[in-house]
């Protein structure tokens, strides 16, 4: 961890992939309790609710703006988190990353969302005339 402090209580909603032995198993050797809330209670899970909700609203707008497919969805959302922690959110002057200690983020190599890729070609399978590179 980034702040040299233990995870105690860990609250989950239910959901499939947090009701299997080896996570609670894994859960209890690292000495973390497990709560649990009601089925179909959103309000009891307040803050990664509304972090969800802002992410799936970012997800839909960025995959509108770049034309691609909803087949994209992962992309967008490891593009949002991305930035997410390193932007300031509301009131704070710091943003996740110096919260963590990590230092202060740099933004200067970000990109548009959906910009054209272009993939190397290696040179062992390529002809003297090929481009280096294809369009993906």
């Amino acid at each position: 961890m980034f702040t040299n402090s233990k995870n105690v209580n860990i609250r989950t909603d239910n959901g499939m992939e947090f009701c299997y032995t080896e996570f609670n198993k894994f859960l209890e050797e690292q000495g973390i309790h497990a709560e649990r809330t009601n089925v179909y209670s959103p309000e009891q899970n307040g803050v990664s609710e509304r972090f969800n909700y802002t992410a799936m609203d970012a997800i839909k707008a960025m995959l509108k703006d770049s034309g691609l497919i909803n087949g994209f969805w992962v992309e967008a959302l490891l593009c949002f988190t991305y930035v997410w922690n390193r932007v300031c959110h509301k009131h704070q002057k710091e943003t996740p990353f110096e919260l963590f200690g990590i230092g202060n983020p740099s933004v200067k190599h970000f990109k548009i969302f959906g910009t054209t890729a272009y993939v190397g070609v290696p040179r062992q399978t390529r002809s003297k005339l090929q481009m280096r590179s294809k369009k993906e």
